[in-house]
């Protein structure tokens, strides 16, 4: 009866597992898939002062979608776990995919593929 939220850990979910990523010019994106609609997708990173969550992007049902967020734009960047909303770090860590949606009935099938850091 509740709306759902699924962290997917990257790492087991401790930062010294993953690679540091730049936040001038970063950006971290990655491929979704899902049957679904209503599905929205997110960004955790761990950053100097806490993690911070990106904004949510509604994913289309029966599309693969490519998501991407620039580290450097904090209009991208909103507070979670002591973090203030905006990348302070000159470098972070994935922390996590976070997948979310209302309740339903039925059961939901996301496909995550390429996740993936560039520079521009």
């Amino acid at each position: 009866s509740a709306n759902w939220f699924v962290r997917l850990l990257s790492g087991g979910g401790t930062p010294a597992n993953n690679a540091s990523l730049q936040k001038a010019g970063g950006r971290l994106g990655a491929w979704f898939y899902t049957g679904a609609t209503g599905v929205s997708v997110r960004y955790l990173v761990d950053d100097s002062d806490g993690t911070e969550i990106s904004v949510a992007r509604t994913l289309p049902a029966n599309t693969w979608t490519f998501h991407e967020v620039k580290l450097d734009d904090s209009a991208q960047w909103d507070p979670w776990a002591s973090g203030n909303g905006t990348i302070t770090a000159a470098n972070v860590t994935l922390d996590a995919i976070v997948v979310e949606r209302a309740q339903t009935s039925f059961d939901v099938v996301i496909y995550v593929d390429n996740v993936s850091f560039r520079v521009q």
